[in-house]
């Protein structure tokens, strides 16, 4: 697990809100690449951005944020001219992502970028929830998500996707519909072996989850666990197949669930 997703992990198992600061975009020299990232709790701070005044004033903001009441996601773009604003001799220009995630709450964790996926994304981002959205593939994730509007939306480009279920709040709602089959199955075992979700989605038909059923259960995942798994994933009633229509259906059961046990 990547340092950054320990320390997030970290932060919620104490219950306590933290900021997840990455490096988006960078312009001439800068003290580090795109994709660094730190992550700034109450009292303390986990990895770097470059240090100097840069991180100094980011993590005064990220501080201001949590005292501002962490348990409501906020994300926040910040672009900062190193040399006029600040003074760093460096001179380039940083674009940094703020993101305060709580560590409770309405949170939705998101594998695959495919058709359904985007259309899933589209519905929930108008809900009250900050959402979690994973895919190994970097064309996968569309341009829109840019669009300075889109708000309580993390995306993470990894390799192995896995990698990030240990780090994902307590309590989260997992949706697992990637482009690969094993990967599917991997990241179903990974999430049914914790004991603290709210929901597990797979999309798939009926014979998919029966395959899936049976080789978790080979690997070891108990009974108790495997009932926890929901495949095909969505309200059943909704049968059409159009992409739109499934991201409604699966919307629709999440937040039927949010209310049954609201």
């Amino acid at each position: 697990m990547m340092p950054w997703m320990q320390a997030i992990a970290t932060c919620h198992q104490q219950h306590q809100p933290c900021v997840l600061v990455t490096v988006v975009a960078t312009e001439g020299s800068v003290p580090r690449e795109t994709g660094t990232k730190m992550v700034v709790a109450t009292e303390r701070c986990y990895g770097t951005i470059g240090g100097g005044r840069l991180e100094y004033q980011v993590i005064a903001k990220a501080r201001d944020c949590l005292t501002r009441g962490g348990q409501q996601p906020v994300c926040q773009q910040e672009r900062v001219v190193l040399g006029t604003e600040l003074g760093q001799c460096c001179g380039g220009v940083v674009t940094l992502l703020l993101e305060c995630l709580p560590p409770n709450g309405f949170n939705i964790v998101l594998f695959g970028a495919g058709h359904v996926g985007q259309a899933l994304v589209r519905v929930l981002m108008n809900l009250s929830c900050q959402l979690h959205w994973i895919d190994s593939r970097p064309e996968a994730f569309p341009d829109w998500l840019e669009d300075s509007a889109v708000t309580g939306v993390s995306t993470y480009l990894l390799e192995d996707p896995a990698e990030l279920v240990a780090a994902m709040p307590p309590a989260s709602d997992y949706l697992i519909m990637t482009h690969d089959h094993a990967l599917d199955l991997a990241l179903c075992e990974q999430v049914l072996r914790r004991d603290d979700v709210h929901f597990v989605g797979l999309i798939g038909s009926a014979t998919k989850a029966a395959r899936f059923r049976h080789r978790l259960l080979q690997a070891g995942i108990s009974p108790e666990q495997l009932e926890r798994l929901v495949c095909p994933v969505g309200m059943p009633e909704i049968r059409s197949k159009q992409p739109g229509a499934i991201a409604v259906a699966i919307a629709a059961q999440l937040l039927s669930l949010r209310e049954v046990h609201a």
